[in-house]
């Protein structure tokens, strides 16, 4: 493959992972892995992605909501798979990415529903509640 399929192939993968077009978490997650083993393979530039413009074109699609937040939650693992390392940090930059563009979008994500996404969370375990919390070292 060469650096031009593979820089096309991330930017599909961008489009790909927040539309609703799949609900499969564990295909989203193997071709996360896929795309890091390709750029840790190929010679690739990272600061040189072919810029398509996905952020600009993530908005004409329909954003899944649920994939959307996996997507977020996954940094704290450092990955959204497990197994090699990526290298070229291409599931973080995309990460950064979609984060700016979900700050940026209000009707993407109300705040309301993630203050009762974490409401929620606390109530299930004393670890949620202090993690969310953080005003102290060790939970309760």
């Amino acid at each position: 493959m060469t650096a031009f399929m593979a820089e096309k192939f991330y930017y599909l993968l961008c489009l790909f992972s927040t539309s609703n077009a799949n609900k499969s978490e564990t295909l989203l997650k193997a071709l996360w892995k896929y795309c890091a083993n390709l750029y840790n393979k190929i010679e690739i530039n990272t600061g040189s992605y072919l810029n398509y413009n996905w952020l600009k074109k993530i908005s004409d699609i329909d954003i899944d909501l649920q994939k959307t937040l996996l997507i977020i939650s996954a940094i704290v693992d450092g990955n959204i798979f497990r197994g090699p390392v990526d290298e070229k940090k291409v599931f973080e930059k995309f990460h950064n990415a979609i984060l700016i563009f979900i700050t940026l979008q209000k009707q993407v994500l109300d705040k309301r529903e993630i203050i009762e996404a974490l409401a929620s969370l606390k109530e299930k375990a004393v670890f949620y509640r202090w993690l969310i919390d953080n005003n102290r070292l060790v939970p309760k």
